[in-house]
């Protein structure tokens, strides 16, 4: 009865809590180094090209009207906290370069990172990475990266003020790793690291 009469009193008064946390690179499981290393990859720019004002938005809990009672939002900016975990992920792999003096790049496009609850827990990410020769500006690999996980029980009403931020924002660090590691466990981008020029 307590928890109901709060509840209403957040909806009455029209109250958004806020969460804004980090989204760390945290693999289900340990990277394992690659041969490939020597190829000499560095990060290049992470673009996001999300439809929002707000650039460190991740997500919101709606009420069963859509209004958003609870909001997730990453400490960095969206574009940095998906560069760090690119670089992380990288670096886990012996593949990570300073951009100084290195052949290839790893550029990134953000089309959608977000973290949402109505009834279940819904996290995506989708990405457009690309393998680019740094002299000749070249694309040597590229594809679109598509992550999305629901969880959690489905029920009649919504989680509205019942919802957990914490829930939610651990969902989205499991979607981002599992985008980052697809991305660079890709077996095409391998390739194309192996058939890479190699300097002299």
């Amino acid at each position: 009865m307590r928890r109901t009469l709060f509840a209403f009193a957040v909806l009455i008064l029209g109250g958004c809590a806020s969460a804004t946390l980090p989204l760390p690179y945290t693999p289900a499981a340990a990277p394992a180094q690659e041969p490939i290393a020597r190829a000499s990859l560095a990060m290049g720019e992470v673009t996001d090209r999300r439809d929002i004002r707000d650039r460190r938005w991740v997500g919101n809990i709606r009420d069963g009207f859509g209004t958003p009672l609870k909001r997730l939002r990453s400490d960095l900016p969206v574009d940095t906290a998906v560069d760090r975990a690119f670089r992380e992920g990288l670096l886990r792999r012996g593949l990570l370069a300073p951009v100084q003096g290195a052949r290839l790049r790893l550029d990134i496009v953000i089309d959608a990172l977000d973290a949402n609850q109505l009834s279940r827990r819904e996290a995506r990410v989708v990405l457009r990475p690309a393998l680019v020769e740094v002299a000749s500006g070249a694309h040597l690999w590229t594809t679109e990266m598509r992550v999305e996980r629901v969880e959690g029980r489905a029920t009649l009403t919504p989680a509205g003020v019942y919802g957990s931020l914490e829930d939610l924002h651990a969902l989205m660090v499991r979607v981002l790793a599992e985008a980052v590691d697809k991305v660079l466990d890709d077996p095409g981008l391998r390739e194309a690291l192996r058939r890479a020029p190699r300097g002299g």
